[in-house]
């Protein structure tokens, strides 16, 4: 059947997590597929810093080089209440290999990834549903394409092309926080607290900026200032819903 096809790792969600896990299985040369609903890596970034224990793993994996040419190494976190600083988080400090927070874009981190896997992504790949009987783990994948729908005016949405049955003997989920293989599985995620709202600003400045990230907490909100590459940076602010 050209439709039903078996490997031993499925990997759900090609985004950092999902990505790094398909590099460490090339690594050991396993046997996978990686599968992801979207058409192309992130445009926008999301996260952006990696803790130096993230550093040391790309650095196995062959990767820190390029990661560290393009991004940007913060030695500090300072924190302040108001105008007055209350504590420094000095990374300097640390007795590591990779003693900063690295700052990337997430869509520059997943072009590195993706760039250096041997076996590439399968885009627009969605989950239907997952099964697990005594033998193995039965995976229903939707392949989408871009389609022309509707009547009085013409409008580009994805539909399904084929249906793909995988046979797999393990799965690794890392389809982010509305996860489908934790939903199917029964894994709770319970909340540890309420969901913030935040107004975030990415811009490019001539301004000399301070090199450290910046937590600063004023009436009871939080906001936070990031240096970014490029002479970008960032401002979050905590907002009310």
């Amino acid at each position: 059947m050209f439709n039903h096809k078996q490997t031993d790792i499925v990997v759900l969600g090609a985004g950092p997590v999902g990505l790094t896990a398909a590099h460490a299985l090339a690594n050991k040369k396993m046997d996978y597929v990686l599968l992801d609903r979207e058409q192309r890596t992130n445009t926008h970034s999301y996260a952006l810093a990696l803790h130096p224990e993230t550093l040391e793993l790309l650095d196995a994996l062959g990767l820190a080089d390029q990661v560290l040419e393009k991004s940007l190494h913060l030695p500090r976190i300072r924190i302040y209440e108001d105008d007055h600083e209350k504590a420094v988080l000095d990374y300097s400090m640390l007795p590591l290999k990779y003693p900063f927070l690295t700052v990337i874009s997430q869509g520059e981190l997943e072009h590195i990834l993706v760039d250096n896997l041997p076996k590439q992504p399968l885009w627009t790949h969605r989950v239907r549903f997952i099964e697990n009987d005594k033998h193995a783990l039965n995976v229903s994948v939707d392949r989408l394409v871009e389609g022309m729908t509707g009547y009085a005016v013409a409008h580009i949405e994805m539909q399904i092309d084929k249906i793909l049955d995988y046979e797999a003997n393990y799965l690794i989920g890392a389809d982010g926080h509305q996860s489908v293989a934790r939903h199917i599985a029964g894994i709770d995620f319970p909340e540890v607290s309420p969901s913030a709202d935040y107004a975030v600003f990415e811009f490019k400045t001539d301004a000399e900026m301070p090199n450290e990230m910046r937590i600063i907490i004023n009436d009871q909100k939080t906001h936070v200032f990031w240096p970014l590459p490029d002479g970008h940076c960032r401002w979050s602010f905590q907002v009310n819903p």
